[in-house]
């Protein structure tokens, strides 16, 4: 009986839930503040400077004891360039310094109080686009280019502009264009006596600057939406004089370095503004200037390629615009307009050859002026513009829009807009886009004041010559409309 009872109680003993295994001692973890500048254990002072601190887990026992050697009394560390002051958050330029007596804040940048941003007002300076693709290559000038930058990008949010246009790069291998053609994305070398250029290697001084930019627009509170490419005339020369075997920038492997480029550009944007940013990219800027219905669907092939190949893993269609001003003598229409009675060897349907989803969702973009009586009397595709079935529209400024006087400048038969004449066009835009329910983006191509230079008109860079009763203008007209 005893034997059995044994048997039943190892059996009994199978199904007895056996106790949990002792759980492994888990470490402590303390979190100290590490000084940036030394990388030790921040002391008071250091946390008294502006991002020079960063919080840091350690097992207990195991953390640095060492203390930060640099900021040993008040005020020792980094001040701002500008000022000699305690730097704030939009102070770009420091250095470090060792005072005695502690200095006030930078009474210079200033935190402004920023309005809500107006999703259907962007801006186009040609600033941006000057100031980091010319005299920003200069370091001794850099500076100051940068904080007219960080004003201009603070202003123009004041403003309500929630976010700023701008051309990625510009090479047609002009002389008068030459403080930017040799600024182009990839490195260039003489041979023969000519420039050629490797497209097979890129530019870093170019992707630093872009990214400074970024920097910049990003402190201000703005996003930026490149234009991939200009049309031929402008962007032409790397693919006319390399060493890569492209002859000719509708050649279909310079397609090829342009998707590489604009997936390079928005691993920028998207190490800057994070993961779930939705990039603005305007592939081409004036693709079709004045072209033929060939040219036109060689253009789409274009885009579908850049939004294929690069675009699609950084934005979605509604951040995409394309650009139909002057396509097919002024039509501004994607889906009506593309329709091909010969498929064959251009088109393969409506839409960007058969994707129709393409023109349903991207933003279709048109250049005009900034007088109502301009836009409604002078273009036949007006109206089509304003009723097309495309959900979303973008009607930008040409660059005769700038105010050279103040007052709007003359060109051919029309007449540039002033403040209230761009008040009353964009109000008359967002009252159609109200009646046709869309969605109508405005564009303000630039507010700068013009110099000659170089056989040129270029931005003058100060911040306070520019004309800002224009971009108010626009934003008093939105919220009237809007609310």
């Amino acid at each position: 009986m005893k034997f059995i009872g044994k048997i039943i109680s190892w059996i009994l003993s199978l199904f007895k839930k056996k106790p949990d295994p002792e759980p492994e001692p888990q470490p402590e973890y303390i979190w100290l503040d590490i000084c940036t500048v030394s990388g030790k254990v921040a002391q008071q002072w250091c946390k008294w400077h502006y991002h020079t601190t960063l919080p840091m887990r350690y097992i207990k026992g195991e953390e640095p004891k060492a203390k930060c050697d640099v900021h040993t009394k008040p005020w020792s560390g980094q001040v701002c360039v500008i000022s000699q002051e305690k730097p704030k958050r939009l102070c770009l330029h420091r250095e470090f310094a060792k005072m005695d007596q502690a200095p006030g804040w930078c009474h210079v940048h200033n935190e402004p109080n920023f309005p809500e941003p107006i999703p259907d007002y962007h801006g186009q300076f040609l600033g941006f686009w000057s100031w980091f693709r010319n005299e920003a290559w200069d370091p001794k000038c850099q500076r100051d280019i940068e904080e007219a930058a960080l004003q201009t990008a603070i202003k123009s949010r004041m403003y309500g502009m929630s976010e700023i246009d701008g051309f990625l790069w510009l090479c047609d291998g002009k002389a008068s264009h030459n403080a930017l053609s040799w600024k182009a994305p990839w490195v260039w070398f003489e041979k023969d006596g000519k420039r050629v250029f490797d497209l097979d290697r890129h530019e870093p001084r170019f992707f630093e600057l872009y990214d400074r930019m970024l920097v910049i627009l990003q402190a201000a509170g703005q996003d930026f939406g490149p234009h991939g490419t200009m049309r031929p005339g402008y962007c032409k020369y790397p693919f006319e004089n390399n060493v890569n075997g492209i002859r000719g920038f509708n050649d279909p492997k310079a397609v090829e370095y342009q998707v590489k480029l604009t997936r390079k550009i928005c691993e920028l944007h998207k190490a800057r503004y994070g993961a779930s940013h939705k990039v603005w990219w305007k592939p081409y800027n004036e693709p079709n200037h004045g072209g033929k219905v060939k040219a036109y669907h060689e253009i789409m092939k274009f885009h579908q390629r850049i939004w294929e190949e690069a675009l699609i893993d950084y934005t979605d269609l509604r951040h995409v615009v394309v650009d139909m001003t002057l396509c097919e003598g002024g039509i501004g229409e994607l889906r009506e307009y593309h329709a091909c009675s010969k498929p064959g060897p251009y088109c393969f349907g409506n839409g960007w050859h058969g994707k129709n989803e393409y023109d349903r969702l991207a933003v279709q973009e048109r250049h005009g002026f900034s007088t109502k009586t301009d836009f409604v009397n002078a273009f036949s595709s007006a109206k089509n513009f304003l009723r097309s079935q495309n959900k979303v529209a973008k009607y930008t400024e040409d660059a005769g829009g700038q105010a050279m006087d103040g007052l709007g400048v003359e060109f051919g038969p029309w007449k540039w807009g002033n403040a209230e004449q761009q008040y009353e066009m964009a109000k008359y835009l967002w009252e159609q886009a109200e009646r046709y329910n869309k969605r109508i983006i405005y564009g303000t191509f630039s507010v700068e004041t013009l110099t000659m230079k170089n056989g040129m008109y270029w931005p003058d860079y100060r911040v306070e010559n520019i004309d800002w009763s224009r971009p108010e203008a626009i934003q008093r007209a939105w919220h009237e409309v809007y609310g």
